[in-house]
């Protein structure tokens, strides 16, 4: 195998375990407590270009987003929210009753090559998450309508870019050498 290949093969699976082992973690260095954790976001990679990235929503407004792989900001950026905003992220979770959603209802797998979407919520509570499968038919209307409520809560396109943007590759400035069958 070349090296780029490997590299790039490496790139992929960092970045698979940094975006799950996040998941749970405790608020990153620099995020103070915030009043707690209210709600997280996270989008998983597909083995294609899908954005990879986590949003963090604190009680007080204080939102996280770290920006991993296809997306337009790559890294960390924070943003606050005002305080009808946060009720309006509090009412979306409540009127998709997500914390009585299943655990499993939208993690069946009858295709590949999709994104997850990771989505939890603690307020002050116990956290409930759901890990939507993108590829699952059995999901719930209700889990898709609170993605994108999310999504335009939050204003992800200005970090993750639009649909039709071009997404940027991890490997960004490199450029893979060709490859023949012939190995010339």
């Amino acid at each position: 195998m070349s090296m780029p290949i490997l590299r790039a093969f490496a790139v992929t699976v960092a970045i698979l375990l940094v975006g799950r082992s996040g998941a749970n973690a405790a608020p990153a260095h620099g995020t103070a407590d915030h009043g707690g954790l209210l709600a997280h976001y996270a989008a998983t990679a597909c083995k294609g270009t899908c954005p990879v990235y986590a949003i963090d929503v604190y009680r007080d407004g204080f939102v996280k987003y770290e920006g991993k792989a296809f997306v337009k900001r790559r890294g960390v950026a924070t943003a606050r929210l005002p305080s009808a905003k946060v009720g309006m992220i509090r009412y979306a979770f409540e009127s998709a009753a997500f914390r009585s959603l299943p655990v499993h209802c939208c993690d069946c797998r009858p295709r590949t090559d999709f994104p997850s979407v990771i989505l939890a919520i603690e307020d002050a509570r116990p956290r409930v998450e759901v890990v939507h499968y993108a590829g699952c038919a059995e999901t719930p209307s209700a889990v898709h309508a609170l993605e994108e409520r999310l999504k335009g809560l939050l204003r992800v396109e200005r970090w993750i870019g639009k649909e039709a943007e071009p997404r940027r590759h991890p490997l960004d400035g490199h450029k893979p050498e060709p490859f023949t069958l012939d190995g010339k």
